[in-house]
C-alpha cells in the first residue's frame, strides 16, 4: 500500500518537532501488525475447536494491538510504572497508543504528518491544563496571529481549496447552468 507520506519521514519529522529521550524518540507512528513485546504471566492454549487444554506461567512475546489490525498508530513513550515492570520485561519504556488511523466508521486512513501534529498539540495542552500550568507551543515564538491565520489558511485550502462561489451555488441549487450557445 502506497503512502501519501512515508514513514520514515513522518517518524523523522516527530522526532525532530517533538524530540527524544536520549535513545528513542517522545513520539513515533507504527503499524499495528508489527508491534509485540515481551509479557510475564499466565498464557492458556486452546484446541482448534476453543477447548482448553492447558496454562503454563512464563514470558511470551505477544502482539502489542490485539484489538487494533492493520493500521498505523501514533504512539507517546512513556515510562513504564514500578508496579508494572515485571510483567513487561526489561522494559523501563513503553510506547503507548494516543492515536489510531482510522475514520469515525474505523475504516483505514493513511497516516500524515499533520494530523500527527494536531493529536500532539492538543494532548499537549491537555497535559498542561492538568497540570494548572499553560502549554506553549513551540511556533508561538513566532507571531502568534499571523502562525494561526497561516494554519488556518493552510488547512482550508486543504479541506476546500477546489470551493468557489459558483461551485457552491450549485451545491445547494441556487445556481442554473446556462449553456454557451443559448440563443442562437
Amino acid at each position: 500500500m502506497e503512502l501519501p507520506e512515508k514513514l520514515e519521514d513522518i517518524n523523522y519529522w516527530l522526532q525532530r518537532d517533538y524530540g527524544d529521550t536520549g535513545a528513542r524518540p517522545n513520539w513515533r507512528v507504527v503499524f499495528s501488525d508489527d508491534q509485540f513485546e515481551m509479557v510475564k504471566g499466565w498464557f492458556c492454549t486452546y484446541d482448534n475447536s476453543g477447548n482448553f487444554i492447558s496454562a503454563t506461567k512464563g514470558v511470551s512475546q505477544v502482539r502489542k494491538y490485539e484489538y487494533i489490525r492493520e493500521r498505523y498508530v501514533l504512539e507517546r513513550i512513556m515510562p513504564v510504572p514500578m508496579l508494572q515492570r515485571e510483567e513487561l520485561v526489561g522494559s523501563e519504556w513503553s510506547y503507548e497508543p494516543v492515536f489510531t488511523f482510522e475514520d469515525i466508521k474505523s475504516e483505514y486512513l493513511p497516516p500524515l504528518y499533520h494530523v500527527c501534529k494536531i493529536v500532539i498539540e492538543n494532548v499537549m495542552k491537555a497535559a498542561a491544563r492538568a497540570v494548572g500550568a499553560r502549554y506553549k507551543n513551540p511556533e508561538d515564538d513566532q507571531d502568534p496571529i499571523e502562525v494561526k491565520h497561516e494554519r488556518i489558511k493552510k488547512l482550508q485550502e486543504e479541506l476546500f481549496g477546489n470551493e468557489t462561489e459558483v461551485t457552491d451555488a450549485f451545491s445547494v441549487k441556487e445556481a442554473i447552468s446556462v449553456p454557451h450557445n443559448y440563443g442562437e
